[in-house]
């Protein structure tokens, strides 16, 4: 089974959604980055965060994808303008029979703390095989100052300590620096030590490239996408990169054909799992 993360980036400044030119287009990219998930990586299961609603054909690509709109999409623009993104999980055909979305039970959205922080930023689904079952969660952490409390509250759910669990999705910061404070990297480093999960490390470090989409200068380069699997489950992780095809028109896997289509490169693993 091959698991993916990658943000697909709704759009770097959120006052272009009063264009619906530029809606058009960003949709247009979004399907081409879903089409190459499914058709050239081949995921099985992708965790996907800053989805756009309408980018999203389920029966072209024969797979399921689970979506939530965002709590911070409504102020990228108007309502039913086809701005609302959110954060999702996209199921390969052949385990939609086996899949459920469980978001709600493990976090449900109701009067409690997940309502203004969480609300459409995590995504959870349960794919079962046989007797065995194994939970998909993609998160997306805020980049304001909320960050840091978010990932610190998140990390220390009794969910995370599930032995069947797989995360990823993009944190916002990595552990060197975290929402523009380097300080509060200890937050990240301390609660994943602590917590039953291992993180897949990716043959590159850098998956985000800011203000630079298609180019070659980047402002800034940081690895803030992560996968992270339980203790349990590591043991069957067979290869964990970025991509077999390293290079696109002479240039790496981060600068290449993703390069085109975010700002976020791709990280994946292989695991071997007995369906």
């Amino acid at each position: 089974m091959k698991i993916a993360t990658w943000n697909l980036m709704a759009a770097e400044y959120w006052c272009k959604f009063k264009s619906q030119t530029f809606i058009e287009k960003q949709i247009a990219r979004q399907r081409q980055a879903l089409d190459f998930l499914k058709n050239n990586l081949n995921a099985d299961v992708a965790f996907l965060q800053e989805v756009l609603l309408k980018s999203i054909d389920e029966t072209e690509l024969n797979v399921n994808i689970f979506w939530t709109e965002s709590h911070t999409s409504k102020n990228a623009g108007s309502k039913n303008n086809g701005s609302e993104w959110g954060t999702a999980i996209f199921v390969n055909e052949k385990y939609c029979n086996f899949t459920k979305d469980i978001t709600l039970e493990v976090f449900p959205n109701e009067n409690n703390k997940y309502n203004s922080e969480y609300t459409g930023k995590v995504k959870v689904v349960q794919v079962n095989f046989n007797n065995n079952q194994i939970l998909f969660c993609s998160l997306h952490i805020d980049t304001d100052e909320k960050g840091s409390g978010q990932l610190k509250t998140f990390f220390t759910e009794e969910f995370v300590s599930k032995k069947n669990l797989v995360i990823g999705g993009d944190l916002n910061c990595d552990k060197y620096y975290i929402h523009g404070n380097p300080d509060d990297k200890v937050f990240f480093n301390e609660t994943i030590k602590n917590s039953n999960l291992i993180e897949c490390e990716p043959l590159y470090k850098q998956t985000f490239f800011r203000g630079n989409l298609n180019g070659y200068n980047d402002v800034e380069v940081i690895q803030d996408d992560h996968i992270f699997i339980s203790k349990e489950l590591y043991q069957f992780v067979e290869t964990q990169h970025m991509d077999d095809v390293k290079q696109y028109k002479g240039k790496n896997f981060n600068y290449g054909k993703i390069k085109t289509l975010s700002d976020h490169s791709i990280l994946y693993i292989s695991l071997d799992v007995k369906e």
